[in-house]
């Protein structure tokens, strides 16, 4: 009997089934959707159109990327995925269909899903460059090259005056702080220059 751990879960219970996707997780931080999980489901032909044993939700936190909620959401299958099997195996438990209803099919993400575009508000910028973390990383461009963006939330003003949208603002020890399209500063930690490796901003 095959099982897979499905990542991200039903939305709501058995009755959303969440992104139908070949990237959920990256979809999920990209949405700024606040809560995901995971699932154990006995597969079928279908794209995770499978019955369900069971269902776990999690909080996506405003610090969480793709990376860090992928590693969260395996842990958690890895635990729940062992608790599953004894209880099938004793009849405890049986697979429950999933609704048709609230499906989101979410297509693969392309390079242009990843390019800042600095007009754009803070959190939505925040998202997309979390989203892209690890990988494959935002972009935007820099003196004629193409910087990738890694680690970023949207942080307040605190006294800074309005810029340009893309103008970096303070550059300090731990982050650059760079002008958006809105009311919000674009807080990013890490960079990656080309043929370079990710690093720190304090270390560039």
């Amino acid at each position: 009997m095959p099982f897979s751990t499905v990542l991200p879960v039903l939305g709501q219970a058995l009755t959303e089934r969440g992104y139908e996707a070949p990237t959920p997780v990256q979809a999920a931080v990209l949405a700024g959707d606040k809560e995901t999980g995971i699932g154990i489901m006995k597969m079928d032909e279908g794209l995770d159109t499978g019955p369900v044993y069971l269902t776990e939700r999690l909080p996506i936190r405003p610090e969480d990327s793709s990376g860090s909620l992928a590693e969260s959401l395996s842990l958690r299958g890895a635990i729940l995925l062992d608790e599953c099997i004894p209880k099938i195996v004793r009849g405890e438990i049986s697979a429950i269909p999933q609704s048709d209803s609230g499906v989101t099919y979410a297509g693969k993400l392309t390079p242009a899903d990843f390019q800042i575009d600095w007009t754009k508000d803070a959190t939505v910028l925040a998202q997309q460059i979390q989203a892209g973390t690890p990988f494959p990383g935002a972009r935007s461009m820099y003196e004629q090259e193409v910087v990738k963006l890694f680690s970023a939330r949207a942080v307040a003003p605190l006294g800074h005056k309005p810029a340009p949208a893309g103008t970096v603002v303070e550059c300090n020890k731990r982050e650059l702080l760079i002008a958006t399209g809105g009311n919000m500063l674009l807080s990013v930690a890490e960079l990656q220059f080309p043929n370079r490796k990710r690093l720190p901003v304090a270390e560039i």
